[in-house]
């Protein structure tokens, strides 16, 4: 019953995380991990008897995949809740921020989530090499070619050139590109209202991406008004380039990866990936920092050679402006 308050007042707004109200997207998972995994174990007992004995033995539960089930979610869809380390550590998170909310309402004095180890993360992204970049690039060609979903490969593209979050890419809208000052103006991201420097050759590639004029968004969905939502193409290509460990996520990690090659500092880094804290002087300005700017195309650029297999290795020339010698 609290759980069903807490969605309630939290998609009210009530409920905030970093100061603001929790987004949507965020909320419909929290609602799955309530509806699959906390309210199947906890459900039953009172809001104030919960110690910190049943959250450790909820953790080892999710762990052990005893929630694990098959769900439909719709004519088309299907939830498979398996479980795993990951998903407990999720569903602690949730649980805390739930029984938190209880403290803030007075139905209990403390929150006995806190306290409670999560399970070590032993799951590392791979690390994409050129030799995986260009296995990649063949393979979304060749994908394109035989007439797959044409925004949901260009995205992927643009995903690997930018280094930008799932959502960000697969809802991006026309009206936050900004090819003057070379950046996206998204409206809303995981730390709220952003612009983010985006490389030439990223934005060469987004011109390629056929557009669909009555649409909002770059990448639209093939049916309905929506935008591409769905990546299994993704998966797709990764078996066809015999890639077993490679995410949709490995190529945001893959992107801070070439950038840290470069010799780029973990600040600019910071800055090309959204970070909250590295955002501060966009809020003042209205335009990418050019430091950014040149590190995105740098970025950017190296990615795309990489794709095609040209300039895997090696130095790359940079011709700097003519200055003055002093």
């Amino acid at each position: 019953e609290f759980c069903a308050d807490y969605m309630a007042d939290a998609r009210a707004g009530k409920v905030t995380y970093r100061g603001r109200p929790k987004k949507t997207s965020t909320l419909d998972i929290d609602h799955g991990r309530i509806a699959r995994h906390i309210v199947p174990l906890l459900g039953g007992k009172h809001i104030g008897g919960i110690t910190a004995d049943d959250v450790e033995a909820f953790k080892h539960a999710v762990r052990l995949g005893k929630t694990a089930a098959t769900i439909r979610t719709g004519p088309r869809g299907v939830a498979r809740v398996r479980g795993g380390e990951a998903a407990a550590n999720r569903a602690v998170g949730l649980l805390g921020s739930i029984l938190s909310y209880a403290v803030k309402m007075r139905l209990r004095d403390d929150n006995p989530v806190r306290g409670i180890e999560r399970i070590p993360d032993k799951k590392r992204q791979p690390a994409l090499t050129p030799e995986t970049y260009r296995a990649l690039g063949n393979a979304l060609n060749k994908m394109l070619e035989e007439g797959s979903n044409p925004w949901a490969i260009h995205a992927f593209r643009i995903l690997m050139m930018t280094g930008c979050r799932r959502v960000e890419i697969l809802g991006l809208k026309k009206a936050e590109v900004d090819r003057h000052h070379r950046c996206f103006r998204f409206g809303d991201t995981k730390t709220g209202q952003q612009l983010r420097a985006i490389g030439r050759t990223a934005l060469e590639a987004l011109s390629e991406v056929p557009e669909m004029e009555e649409s909002e968004y770059v990448f639209p969905a093939t049916r309905g008004a929506g935008h591409v939502v769905g990546v299994k193409l993704f998966g797709q290509a990764c078996r066809m380039a015999e890639l077993a460990d490679v995410t949709i996520h490995s190529l945001r990690h893959g992107f801070a990866s070439v950038a840290g090659e470069l010799g780029y500092a973990d600040a600019t880094i910071g800055v090309l990936l959204g970070h909250s804290a590295s955002t501060i002087s966009g809020r003042y300005t209205h335009i990418p920092d050019p430091a950014a700017l040149a590190a995105a195309d740098r970025v950017s650029a190296t990615i795309a050679r990489r794709m095609v297999g040209e300039g895997a290795h090696g130095a790359e020339i940079i011709n700097l402006p003519n200055q003055e010698k002093v």
